[in-house]
């Protein structure tokens, strides 16, 4: 296809996602020259090398070189979502909405978020579209590329539910249609979840295209439907799946090789695309460089004891004669002469052992559960548990362990606060304030409200 023909399509692409999305920086989106890996329309599915270049952008996509333009960058939502639970605290005022529960309509990093998760929501259906039924190539490739386009899908609504509770379910890239849905409730939107992974799965073998494990995999698929079933209490199946991903080839490494590109942990890990010999920029938040940015509260930081082999995944800072702790699970800078050690990563066997051992306590296998909560204790060098009082004891046993053991990573304690029902009583204490529970979702942005006259706001915000 000629560069100009392809311009061509992809500016109509692109308006139609900006019309979708209401982007503000949308007439700047249009002069970009087209990426090689775009999604531009229905002759990108006509080989199997072209379709794969719309999946590797979906992908490239996911991972911008900006800090506020990607819904799952965890150069973004992990501090932020760190600051708003009680993990983290921020060296300034630049993020005291989140940090004070306080957020607004207006907040323009919200409404990068929520442009973001729906563009790649759109790129996502695109690919469903035009692999669907396609016999242009062989049934194998095409049945990757699809399960990879599902599971990407519901990775980004499972943080949209999440953030916002009930969102449009936009499952096209007719944008006439798209840009006037009402929100869809909650259990339908983790419906559509749950249908497109568990297709995914089916989809999708256990081994690992291309380079490394950032393709997803059917393991990958089964992780975040584990975690999906746990956060929706059916724990049969969430102790299921997760048994699934525990018998791969997947292994606990000493706490220094977990974050690294070659970890015999993770299940899949988000490469730095911008740059393909980049380390993950998640660095760029957390470790300091003058000053602080967001460090590690007190209380969480002492909870790691000296025999913890977590306690690697902190670092020391001094400033103005104040020594700040903060996360350093990854520790190579964003671009480094020694090239890429280090991918983010998006999922990982330890929640996977967390995960089990929560659903078979939810399921009275207390010997089960504590032989899971053990596999992760042993792992971090700490004294493994004997015996547990209760099913209230065991679960609180296994909440500090997630808190331990996550902290930093793409918002789980702000999660596990909101899923658990504790986060009024959790965050009153710390934050020493009267909670509001409108609190735990986010705020609509109003651009879309005045955009889609269907969108309501949710509880606590205005219209």
């Amino acid at each position: 296809m000629k560069n100009s023909q392809t311009k061509k399509i992809y500016i109509k692409v692109a308006l139609a996602a900006c019309l979708v999305l209401t982007l503000a920086s949308c007439e700047g989106f249009l002069e970009l020259d087209p990426p090689k890996t775009s999604v531009v329309d229905e002759n990108v599915f006509q080989s199997a090398n072209t379709a794969d270049a719309a999946i590797r952008g979906i992908y490239i996509s996911m991972y911008s070189s900006t800090f506020t333009a990607n819904l799952i960058n965890g150069a973004f939502l992990s501090p932020v979502l760190g600051i708003s639970a009680d993990e983290l605290d921020f060296f300034g005022t630049e993020f005291d909405n989140f940090k004070n529960n306080r957020l607004i309509v207006s907040d323009n990093n919200i409404l990068s978020v929520w442009n973001s998760g729906y563009r790649i929501v759109y790129l996502t259906n695109a690919c469903v579209q035009g692999l669907r039924g396609n016999s242009n190539f062989g049934a194998a490739q095409r049945d990757r590329m699809l399960g990879e386009a599902l599971f990407l899908r519901g990775l980004h609504y499972y943080y949209m539910v999440n953030l916002w509770g009930a969102v449009p379910l936009v499952l096209s890239t007719d944008y006439q249609t798209t840009g006037s849905l009402p929100r869809a409730s909650v259990d339908d939107v983790y419906g559509q979840i749950i249908a497109d992974l568990l297709e995914a799965e089916e989809l999708l073998g256990v081994e690992y295209f291309g380079t490394g494990k950032i393709r997803a995999n059917r393991h990958a698929v089964s992780a975040l439907l584990a975690r999906v079933y746990l956060y929706r209490g059916e724990w049969q199946a969430a102790n299921d799946k997760a048994t699934q991903v525990i018998g791969g080839d997947y292994s606990l490494p000493d706490a220094e090789d977990v974050f690294l590109v070659g970890s015999e942990e993770a299940i899949w890990q988000l490469q730095n695309s911008a740059t393909p010999t980049s380390n993950s920029i998640e660095t760029s938040r957390f470790v300091p460089n003058n000053l602080p940015l967001f460090y590690v509260n007190q209380d969480l930081a002492v909870m790691f004891g000296e025999d913890d082999a977590r306690a690697s995944w902190l670092g020391s800072f001094e400033y103005l004669g104040e020594e700040y702790i903060y996360p350093y699970k990854y520790k190579v800078a964003v671009n480094t002469p020694t090239g890429t050690q280090e991918h983010l990563v998006m999922l990982r066997l330890a929640e996977q052992y967390l995960i089990r051992a929560e659903a078979r306590a939810m399921l009275n296998d207390f010997s089960g559960s504590l032989e899971d909560l053990n596999m992760v204790r042993k792992r971090a060098g700490v004294a493994e548990i004997a015996n547990v009082s209760g099913q209230e004891a065991l679960l609180g046993l296994i909440a500090r362990e997630r808190r331990l053991e996550l902290f930093s990573e793409q918002g789980h304690r702000w999660f596990d606060l909101k899923r658990t029902g504790r986060i009024a009583q959790v965050l009153e204490a710390y934050k020493e304030i009267s909670w509001d529970s409108n609190s735990e979702l986010w705020p609509i942005p109003q651009a879309q409200l005045l955009a889609n006259p269907n969108l309501e706001q949710n509880p606590g915000y205005g219209q």
